[in-house]
């Protein structure tokens, strides 16, 4: 795999800059954000902002025919209906210790909400609970994933016989 080796720098208070370090300037670059592709481009460098406790897997191929192994979202979106006398809700985080508010979610004139997390790690369980405002407040329902963002393949025969699918994993 023709894969780039990028040197980086922090140039503003959210703001990183990749160069190229491992291909000679003006090479095309096949930009890869969290798996997705983003362009092909030949410009010296690139820059990216991250907010405080975000992070991006950056990666950078010379070749299209190189791409990344596939990833997940690293997002956790929620939805629900809203229940009848909440006026808002909030999406509490459970740090290790105790439940962190978090943020709140108006109700007025909605049945549905919707809410998505700051990207979260790989590889580890993330706990949330959205809590109702004005009617049984504290009640919150909880959420727990266990995030794996590139999964190993599942290896699988599969055989077609007599009218019948088998599939071994």
């Amino acid at each position: 795999m023709a894969s780039v080796v990028f040197s980086v720098q922090k140039v503003g208070h959210w703001s990183w800059r990749l160069t190229p370090s491992s291909v000679a300037p003006g090479t095309p670059i096949y930009w890869y954000y969290d798996g997705a592709f983003q362009e092909l481009s030949d410009r010296p460098f690139r820059q990216i902002d991250l907010a405080p406790g975000e992070s991006m897997r950056v990666e950078g191929f010379t070749s299209g025919s190189d791409v990344p192994s596939a990833a997940y979202p690293g997002r956790l979106t929620v939805g629900w209906d809203v229940s009848a006398g909440a006026t808002a809700f909030h999406v509490d985080r459970w740090t290790g210790a105790a439940w962190e508010a978090g943020q709140l979610q108006q109700a007025a004139g909605r049945s549905h909400l919707r809410w998505t997390s700051p990207v979260l790690s790989d590889e580890t369980e993330h706990r949330y609970r959205i809590v109702p405002v004005g009617v049984n407040e504290g009640a919150g329902r909880e959420i727990v994933v266990y995030l794996i963002r590139r999964p190993d393949a599942v290896a699988a025969t599969f055989s077609y016989a007599g009218g019948e699918l088998e599939a071994v994993f």
